[in-house]
Order: C-alpha cells, then structure tokens, then sequence
C-alpha cells in the first residue's frame, strides 16, 4: 500500500531526497512502466492543515494533470490564494500516471467543436492549440521538470486496411476545411512515410508537428513537487466524502474533519462518480497498454520514428504508440466500459485485451515478432456526453471543472487547467473564449449520460460494431466488402452519438 509518511514542512526540506520522503509503485501501478524504479513523493500535509488550511481560497479535488496544473498557475497568478489539493489516493494515481504520454495540440472532437464556430474564433482556437505543445515544454523547462519529453510530432497511418486510406483523407480534408494549414496538418503518401516509419503496409498518414512525447508519471510527479514548491498544500489519501454549498461558502466533508472554501475545482476525470455534481457528466472508460523490452538499434532501425515521433493507426480503436526515452515501444488502445460507470485501478498483465494490444502491435510493426513485452496496464479516462473536452466555471457558485479528454488528456490538462486558474482570477484572455469553455452552470453546460442499462447497452453495441467494421475491412473479401459500407455507416452513427 501506499505509504503515507508526512514530508517535513518547507523550510525543513534540506533532506527531501532521502527515501523516507518517498514510497515505491503503489500495488496497483506495479506493471505500469513509467513508475518502474522511480520514486514517488509522498504528499500527505496534515500536520499545517489544523492550523492555516482548513479555511480555503481555493480547494481542488483531483490529484492529477488539471489539477495540478490549475494549482500551478493558480498560485503563480496569485501567491497569497490559500490552495489545497484533495487526494483520494496519491499523486497521479489516475489517468494521468497511466497514459501513452502524448502532449498533444489538439483535443478530442475537434472538428465537432470548431464546425460551428466563426472564422474569427476558428483562428483564435488554432493559434492556442499551435502552440500549445511549444509553451507547455518551455514551462516544464522553466520549472526543470524532466519527463523524457521529445517534440518530434505525429503519424496518423493508413496501414492495416485500405478503408483506414479513406478515413484518414477525410479527416484531412476536414482540418483544412477549418482553416488548418499544411504546416499543421499535411499528408505524407507511401514513400515519404516509409522513410520515417516501417509498417507492415504502410499506404500513407497524416504527420502533425503539434505532438510530444514525454513519460507521463515523471510529469505528474514534477508538477507536484512545483506545486509544493509554491505553497500549493496537497493531502493525498485524502478522499471527498461530500460537498455542499453553505451561503457563500462550500462545506468539504472529508474522514480528517471539514474544510471551507469560497471557490471549489472538480478535477477528478474519470473518478467523479461519487460527487453528486458531476455523476453522470462524464463516463469512465478504461485503456490498455503493452509495453516491449529496451530494443536495440538495428531493431529500431527496423521500425523507425527515429526523432522519437508518436504512431497512430487510423482506426475507432484509438490506437497510440510512443518510443521511449530507454528505447522501448509501449502501444495503446482504449475500449472497455464497466457497467454502472465503475472506474478500474487494478489490471491483470494476464487479461486478454492485453493479449489483443500485443498481437496488433506485431500485426502492425513486423519488427517486433519475436520481441519480449514486459510491462502491461490499464487506467480510467473519461468520456463528456457531447464527445467533447469541456472547462466549466459558474461564477455565481463558485464551482469550476474540466475533463472529457477522452484520453488526450496530457496536452488538455495544461489547456484546461491554466483556463481554470484564469477564469478563478477573473481574467479575460484568449483561452477563456474558446468554444469548449462554458460559463454557466454544470447542470446546463454538460450534458448527461443516459441511465443504466441504456449507457452500458449503447457503449457495447458501439464498440462491438467498430470491431465488426475492422474485421470486414481487414477480410477484404467480395462477400465482406458487400456488408462493409451498411457497417460503416452504422459505425459512423453510433460514433456521432455515443
């Protein structure tokens, strides 16, 4: 289990690095690769909350990338704010300790969310997302964080079937119809892809520069510390039994007593299940990731993304692929929905999705028959009803969130969290009049899911029909071909209405 020793108070951290300030993996991350061997800050300032924090500016329920990164510049906008973070287990215990580390200038959903858009403010969400990736590393750099982060970019292929050519021409098309130029976006035929990566049928991809690579637990923990480094209290093992809002003033009910707070953020993604504002705001879906043995550079040779570049197949699997910083590939996909909405923290390596995300990584990657994987993982991301990230702040509540990353978190974390921190502030800005940024109240900003069994129900015919979709479509046979396009267009539905 986690430990819970206290980090002595700031002025006595002369001996932060000794190991009774840090514990192992917790037993739930043991099979996770980026928390092999590294050490995790044990958080847990109970000892100076009796004393100046139980009456609170600000209190941020959620351990992980947004709300960590809303403390951040939070803090940094305002140092006197006295600011906690609320913990159920520890830092980066979530999504954001377990995902396929893409920091990415870009967000789920982003042509439904631009389509409607001006062309004024489809140009103003472009600049952000353009330079997200670039700002986010100079302040990681700033704050010397290391986390393996490389910004080689991204490949989104058409290898495994020539249906994935037509999917990914089509998206294309879509981005430059909302104005994203070539340097954004731009296609890269048979031969240019096969010069920078090797697959089994490469047709051609979609390359983006606005995409990093970078080990997502080193993140998480570094920011933490930065966030301490600030004055940022942070109680991990600190779950919120409940909040309600008392005149002016939010009652936070947790097992060590009651905080006050004039303004509260959900920061909990795909964890929100137990707080009654946000129940059925966002669906917790889980992803599965294999990870291979260190590969040599003949091996690496015989794959490529020899700037550390980022691989996606263009598919409904949402498959992601990153080379390492020790030179291993970990593959991902995400899929599985536990019925009630139940997030999962615990995985088998043994489990078949496991078994799956392996076999398709061979399938795609022919150097890699014959390779070791090592490491296999799971975590819980969160899917928004309208299939799009969100930032909420009702003003006149006092109550703020951000999620439905829908596993592009990495990079939305940052977008979303330094959004909060200025709608907390009452600044205007750029990033406060994007088209995901809601200034109303949470009830009728998001949208929500439908009860169960209509939720589960609709989730497993969804993904049972894109797993039909690439069977017809790797089958490539007369009589498969004659279903494919009624699959498809059922898949296109269930996509646009899940």
């Amino acid at each position: 289990q986690t430990q819970t020793e206290t980090i002595p108070a700031r002025s006595q951290k002369a001996s932060e690095n000794t190991n009774q300030n840090y514990a192992g993996a917790h037993q739930d991350l043991e099979h996770c690769l980026w928390w092999d061997n590294l050490k995790r800050p044990i958080f847990n300032n109970t000892d100076r909350h009796n004393t100046e924090n139980t009456d609170l500016d600000v209190a941020i329920f959620g351990g992980g990338f947004t709300g960590l990164w809303t403390a951040l510049f939070l803090k940094r906008a305002q140092p006197g704010l006295r600011l906690t973070i609320f913990e159920a287990d520890h830092v980066g215990f979530g999504a954001s300790g377990r995902n396929g580390g893409w920091l990415m200038g870009s967000l789920e959903g982003l042509d439904r969310l631009l389509k409607p858009c001006s062309e004024a403010q489809r140009a103003s969400a472009r600049h952000v997302l353009a330079n997200l990736v670039s700002e986010a590393s100079a302040i990681l750099q700033e704050l010397n964080i290391a986390c393996d982060l490389q910004h080689g970019g991204a490949f989104y292929a058409a290898t495994r079937y020539p249906l994935q050519l037509e999917h990914a021409q089509g998206y294309l098309q879509k981005l430059h119809d909302l104005g994203f130029p070539e340097a954004d976006y731009r296609w890269l035929d048979q031969e240019a892809l096969a010069e920078k990566v090797k697959l089994r049928h490469g047709l051609g991809a979609i390359y983006t520069p606005h995409v990093a690579a970078l080990n997502p637990a080193k993140l998480v923990t570094g920011l933490a510390k930065a966030c301490d480094a600030l004055g940022v209290t942070i109680l991990e093992q600190m779950p919120v039994k409940g909040i309600h809002r008392d005149s002016t003033t939010w009652r936070i009910n947790t097992h060590e007593g009651e905080f006050s707070a004039r303004k509260v953020v959900l920061a909990t993604e795909g964890f929100t299940r137990h707080l009654r504002q946000h129940t059925r705001s966002l669906l917790p879906v889980q992803s599965g990731i294999v990870a291979t043995e260190p590969l040599s550079d003949t091996q690496w040779a015989s794959i490529g993304l020899a700037n550390r570049e980022v691989f996606s197949d263009f598919s409904r699997l949402s498959t992601y692929v990153q080379r390492t910083a020790d030179n291993r590939l970990t593959f991902g996909a995400r899929g599985s929905y536990c019925y009630g909405g139940k997030p999962i923290s615990h995985f088998s390596p043994a489990d078949s999705v496991f078994a799956f995300r392996q076999e398709l990584a061979e399938k795609i990657f022919p150097a890699l028959e014959g390779v070791r994987f090592t490491h296999a993982w799971g975590g819980t991301l969160a899917l928004a009803r309208a299939m799009t990230p969100h930032t909420v702040f009702d003003r006149n509540a006092g109550i703020a969130t951000a999620g439905g990353y829908a596993g592009e978190g990495v990079g939305a974390a940052y977008l979303m969290g330094q959004t909060l921190a200025e709608l907390l502030t009452e600044q205007t800005t750029e990033r406060t009049a994007q088209p995901w940024v809601h200034h109303d109240t949470l009830d009728a900003a998001l949208r929500a899911w439908e009860p169960e069994p209509l939720r589960y129900l609709g989730f497993t015919a969804t993904t049972r029909t894109f797993a039909l979709e690439e069977w017809l479509a790797e089958k490539n046979t007369k009589a498969t071909n004659a279903m494919r396009p009624m699959v498809t267009w059922l898949a296109e539905l269930l996509e646009s209405r899940l």
